[in-house]
């Protein structure tokens, strides 16, 4: 199985979350301070969310970040990008940014997010706002959240607005409407909007900005005119202080002068890029293709030197260039600037463009930014590229809990991945089974990579048969036979591999025991000793040790090995993934073994919800212990149900150990009929099915004789007929029964 870090510092969310996401921008030296705004974002704020949505060019984000700064309660900030549609991303954002702003203390939020399988929504959200439900006034703003897409990342904001405590309040800055519960929220009253109306510039503010921090001296009827031209629309104001700065006939420009996104970006052409000399007018249009930039990366871009010089000259000459961070480290152009500058560089040169992104590829790649170099990549239309950086660089995002991005970039290659299917088919195979997805699909994957024809090493430095072999062990569970020769496959040729060593013997124990085998496994797991590198495949062996000294016949030892394991599990933040399953299921087998299935039932439901992938023989594994412990404590409708999806499991699958036995003797202890029709002779009379109709409700017996208008007996009678005709022994069961066979 994959590795794992092993230190708490390994799974914050900071490690995989750009430190200029959770910061505000600084102040630049033109801003105004809009204290009308202000006062009604103060407002805004007594509900719990604030829409603040207007197009681009509207100055949301200056706006929310002088806001920020001047505000008294406590202030995170997140700005959005696409890869936080990513739900584990997004909620490491929204971690990572409380962490910040002093808000919240790393009290294991950080350490469950990278947990594989690890349910966002129904497992980190509600820790989190519980940590966060202290009483004292929070505001959390989301910028760029237009950005955001996905049913998955809108339903976390929508729980989190819906389950968040009292003190908190939310602030989305966005272009469009976000797909939110809208609707809901201004019915209920909790949602203020501050829309594009009113981020326009009234005539004061226009003033104090063109006249006061631009310093151009304009007369009242040039400032009136420029701000109808515009209508107020910041942007539009900025760009023409940037040509007025320039001119001498101002008068002439302010009379000439339309507003119009349209014209101003056309105008923009002409007189600011046209104007600037050739090194700067090159420079802007190469590192148009960037997000985000800083020195070293646009060096690497644009194959010049002293960038980082050149993008503080550029930004206190006023020209779109936005910093990120109070050190001037990080920046970004204003939006309409780089759409200005992307069709300039598309229609100059776009012979350059695959290149530089190809150069912007090999820059994130290095410095350890996955995804991003898998964008540019695919942006250079290099799609050879894009798929070995995911081969290459795929288990530092499962590492993370990256599980969707990684789905999205393989999502992103496409079908049509030439040499590299073979590789990517395997990493995909080990995702997709890490998520507990249906196993049909990681076979099919598994048999794309096999017969990819992919020869040696694969990028990331291993094999095919390798990364098959691991998967095949662990993660499909659908043909026990073939499972535990990739075990053995695994133990036999890489004894000198500790990772895949440990991976293979904690697989093959675990499918030797499904097998029957609990001697064998004990003897292939080898000695217990943790293995603190590979703490996934740690952990599945000691779940194998645990299961294996129970059944051996010390229910104790087990169950205290089962909870070691749960303590190192949490503490990896491991305990609530599939691997963290079979620990669960260890624990309550445990448990049961010592006659508490009381207590064992609320572990082994845990099991199911997490080790018991749908379809596979783990599955049939959690639930014969599930029937066996909901049968010890008279549970017997639950029971049966158990034994009979554990019974589809099983008689589907082409090997399946010792698991039918042991599903047989659960049956009979349980009296569970077969999925068989009923026998003829054995098919309920007309009478005994009126009293079958009258079960499957509330009516008491004596309410069902009088129905019937026969007497007490005689309903009773026709009852116990019922009972072994159908082959159980209580009214619930019976009627469970009937609708199987189609009789209700």
């Amino acid at each position: 199985m994959p590795r794992q870090p092993a230190t708490t510092y390994a799974h914050d969310p900071r490690r995989f979350v750009l430190g200029t996401k959770v910061m505000p921008p600084p102040d630049r030296d033109e801003h105004i301070a809009r204290e009308r705004l202000f006062r009604r974002l103060d407002a805004a704020t007594t509900r719990p969310l604030t829409l603040v949505a207007a197009p681009t060019g509207f100055g949301k984000t200056t706006l929310l970040s002088a806001w920020s700064r001047r505000a008294t309660r406590r202030t995170a900030w997140l700005t959005i990008t696409a890869g936080d549609s990513d739900i584990v991303r997004l909620a490491a954002g929204i971690v990572a940014s409380l962490l910040r702003a002093g808000v919240l203390r790393d009290d294991g939020l950080a350490r469950d997010l990278v947990a594989p399988g690890i349910d966002v929504a129904a497992q980190v959200l509600p820790q989190l706002l519980d940590a966060l439900d202290d009483g004292q006034p929070l505001v959390l703003v989301l910028d760029d959240y237009h950005l955001l897409s996905g049913v998955a990342a809108h339903g976390l904001i929508d729980t989190l607005l819906a389950d968040m405590p009292p003190s908190m309040r939310v602030v989305i800055a966005t272009r469009a409407d976000p797909e939110l519960r809208l609707g809901r929220l201004r019915a209920s009253g909790s949602m203020d909007e501050v829309r594009a109306d009113e981020l326009r510039f009234d005539p004061d503010e226009a003033a104090r900005f063109l006249n006061g921090s631009l310093g151009l001296d304009l007369d009242r009827d040039s400032l009136e005119t420029l701000e109808a031209r515009t209508e107020g629309w910041p942007a539009g104001l900025y760009l023409a202080a940037l040509t007025l700065r320039v001119r001498s006939d101002r008068a002439r420009f302010v009379t000439e002068f339309a507003g119009s996104s349209r014209h101003v970006v056309d105008y923009l052409s002409a007189e600011v890029l046209d104007g600037l000399p050739s090194g700067d007018r090159t420079f802007l249009l190469r590192t148009s293709i960037l997000e985000r930039m800083s020195g070293s990366l646009c060096d690497a871009v644009t194959g010049m030197t002293g960038s980082a010089t050149r993008l503080r000259d550029l930004e206190r000459a006023n020209l779109f260039i936005v910093p990120l961070d109070e050190d001037r480290t990080w920046f970004r152009f204003h939006r309409l600037f780089a759409q200005l500058l992307r069709s300039e560089l598309d229609r100059e040169a776009p012979e350059l463009l695959p290149e530089l992104h190809r150069r912007a590829a090999a820059w994130h790649a290095e410095s350890g930014r996955v995804e991003a170099a898998v964008d540019h990549a695919l942006a250079a239309g290099d799609r050879v590229l894009g798929a070995t950086l995911v081969a290459r660089s795929w288990r530092e995002l499962v590492r993370n809990g990256q599980y969707q991005t990684l789905e999205r970039l393989i999502g992103a290659i496409g079908t049509d991945r030439g040499a590299l299917t073979g590789p990517l088919a395997a990493v995909e195979a080990m995702v997709v089974g890490l998520m507990g997805r249906d196993p049909r699909l990681v076979e099919r994957l598994v048999e794309a990579a096999e017969a990819s024809g992919w020869v040696g090493p694969t990028p990331d430095g291993r094999s095919i048969d390798t990364v098959v072999a691991v998967v095949t062990a662990s993660l499909v569970g659908l043909d026990l036979d073939r499972e535990t020769r990739a075990a053995r496959q695994l133990v036999d040729d890489h004894p000198d591999d500790p990772e895949l060593l440990t991976a293979g013997r904690a697989a093959l124990g675990m499918n030797l025991l499904l097998g029957g085998d609990a001697s064998g496994a004990l003897a292939a797991l080898g000695p217990d000793t943790p293995m603190s590198g590979y703490p996934n495949a740690e952990l599945y062996g000691s779940a194998a040790r645990s299961l294996a000294i129970g059944e051996a016949g010390d229910p104790i030892a087990a169950e205290r090995l089962a909870r070691a394991a749960l303590a190192r599990a949490e503490g990896w933040g491991l305990d609530e993934s599939r691997v963290g399953g079979s620990l669960w299921l260890a624990l309550g087998t445990a448990i049961a073994g010592q006659g508490r299935p009381h207590g064992a039932l609320p572990l082994l439901e845990r099991s199911l919800s997490l080790f018991g992938v749908p379809g596979t023989l783990y599955r049939a594994y959690v639930l014969i212990a599930l029937a066996e412990a909901y049968g010890a404590v008279g549970e017997s409708a639950k029971a049966r149900a158990a034994a009979r999806d554990a019974r589809a499991i099983v008689d589907a699958a082409p090997s399946a150990g010792v698991l039918p036995e042991r599903l047989a003797a659960v049956e009979r202890r349980l009296r569970v009929a077969t999925e068989r029709p009923i026998r003829a002779g054995d098919r309920p009379s007309d009478a005994e099915l009126r009293v079958l109709r009258l079960l499957a409700t509330s009516l008491t017996a004596r309410e069902i004789a009088g129905e019937l208008f026969i007497s007490v007996n005689t309903a009773k009678t026709h009852t116990r007929a019922l009972y072994q005709k159908l082959g159980t022994s209580s009214r619930e069961d019976a009627v469970l029964r009937a609708k199987e066979l189609g009789l209700l």
